[in-house]
Order: structure tokens, then C-alpha cells, then sequence
């Protein structure tokens, strides 16, 4: 019987051991906004809130879009993006050119934006996006989301908020929209 325990106890020491390792090793991941350092290609899809030019209200419409983000270290990026919006049920205004299920102006922005990274990886970020295409429904505004760290070479984000400088203008008033970002090498 004594045996038996000197063995089990053996056991639970070099499991206590172990747990000790590991999860040490896991605590002492300390990240921050040095750890965004890079360029990362992104690509975003989902569903949002469309508003486009000359229409009193918004539609649900599917977006996709793709980009490149440099992040600084210090908390700063900057990045261009372009965007496609497919609109799922607008119901056009009198005279407006937009049909259910057409295509929205296919938009490219200029990102710049600010971070915030946790030591546990979760951080938040804002982008402001200003239009390189000036075409309707290409308005610019201020994205909000939260970001997370996978690996040295993947963020995956997602977004909270969008805010339109100029409504008239049209854009994305609201989206769900899940961001996978990779380091570029």
C-alpha cells in the first residue's frame, strides 16, 4: 500500500511539475503594441448596414474587403483597403441608379489608426478611413473593434463600430464582419 502511494504521489508531484511548466510558460507571454510590429495583408467579409446615395434608409448587404495595415509598435498603423458591397434588398430611391442585388461602387481608403494591446494578447483598435475613390457610397468614417493576437504571424479581429463622417455621402453604417490578418514575410 505504501508503495502504491509513494508511486501516486510520484505521479501527482511530476503532473504538479508539469502544470508548473506550462503554465508558467503560458503566463509569461506578456505582449503589447511591440508585438503588432509589421505589415499584415488582411481580408474582412460580412453583413452590414448599407447606405447608399440617395436613399432615405439603409439596406442589409453583404461587404468584402481586402488591404494592407503597417503597424508601427508604438500603436500607430497606416494602410489602404479596398471594399465591395452587395446590397441584398435596397429599394432605390426615386431617380437613384442602385438596384436590389446590384453592385455598390467598389471603394479604396486610406487607413490610419491607433491600437491598444493587453498583456494577454486582446487589445482594441480604431481606424479612421478616408476615400481615395471619390465616388458615391464611398464615405468616410471611424471603425472601432477588438483584436486579438493567435500567433507571431496571425490577428484575428473583429468590429464594433462604424461612425459616417457624412451620411449623404453613403457607406457602411453597421457591420459583423470577422478580420483575418497575416504578417507579410
Amino acid at each position: 500500500m505504501r508503495k502504491l502511494f509513494q508511486i501516486g504521489g510520484m505521479t501527482v508531484g511530476v503532473l504538479a511539475l508539469i502544470l508548473l511548466v506550462v503554465g508558467g510558460h503560458a503566463m509569461s507571454a506578456q505582449y503589447s503594441n511591440a508585438s503588432l510590429t509589421g505589415t499584415y495583408v488582411f481580408n474582412a467579409s460580412g453583413i452590414s448596414q448599407l447606405l447608399l446615395p440617395g436613399q432615405s434608409s439603409s439596406a442589409p448587404g453583404y461587404t468584402v474587403t481586402l488591404g494592407t495595415l503597417t503597424n508601427d509598435g508604438a500603436g500607430h498603423s497606416t494602410g489602404t483597403a479596398m471594399t465591395r458591397a452587395t446590397p441584398l434588398g435596397a429599394t432605390p430611391a426615386s431617380g437613384a441608379s442602385a438596384k436590389p442585388g446590384g453592385m455598390m461602387t467598389v471603394c479604396q481608403y486610406q487607413l490610419s489608426g491607433t491600437s491598444t494591446m493587453n498583456p494577454d494578447g486582446i487589445g482594441t483598435y480604431t481606424n479612421k478611413w478616408t476615400p481615395i475613390t471619390k465616388a458615391p457610397g464611398c464615405g468616410a468614417g471611424t471603425e472601432t473593434g477588438a483584436i486579438v493576437i493567435e500567433s507571431a504571424d496571425r490577428l484575428e479581429a473583429t468590429v464594433s463600430s462604424f461612425s459616417l463622417d457624412d451620411p449623404s455621402a453613403g457607406s457602411i453604417l453597421s457591420t459583423v464582419a470577422s478580420i483575418e490578418l497575416r504578417k507579410q514575410h
